[in-house]
């Protein structure tokens, strides 16, 4: 138990990082966006197929993997939260929209893992964390 936690305690932090980074300029950009719209609140944007609680000041990372789904391409990623991402080449395009889903989507799996200590599904560490390294440099 103890090597897992050992091994995975970088991975831990860069996934800290990672949602910490989403958080602050996801909700940044979300409040450009709101304001932009005549909304007072920046998750006033946000369809009804996104769960979000007003209540919790620190929204999760399953909020912000929701945020960066596919679907919102068209009314999030190409008006607001590209924005977010300051060092990604292309931000426009849909296939460098598909690779940040993607690579989400396995930060995610990542997460749940890691976070739920549910080390009986272990995978390549140094592909996980070069994937979170990956993301938090293309949020710059």
């Amino acid at each position: 138990m103890e090597k897992f936690l050992i091994r995975y305690s970088q991975t831990y932090i860069l996934i800290g990082q990672l949602e910490l980074i989403l958080r602050s300029r996801l909700i940044q950009t979300l409040s450009n966006f709101s304001e932009e719209k005549g909304y007072a609140e920046w998750h006033q944007v946000l369809d009804s197929k996104t769960t979000f609680d007003i209540n919790n000041p620190n929204p999760g990372f399953g909020l912000w993997r929701d945020v960066l789904s596919q679907r919102n391409f068209t009314r999030l990623w190409l008006p607001c939260t590209r924005h977010a991402f300051l060092d990604l080449p292309f931000p426009e395009s849909f296939k460098t929209y598909q690779k940040i889903d993607n690579r989400m989507h396995y930060a995610t799996g990542t997460r749940n893992r890691v976070c739920h200590f549910n080390f009986a599904n272990a995978r390549n560490v140094k592909h996980e964390e070069a994937n979170l390294k990956w993301l938090i440099s293309a949020l710059g």
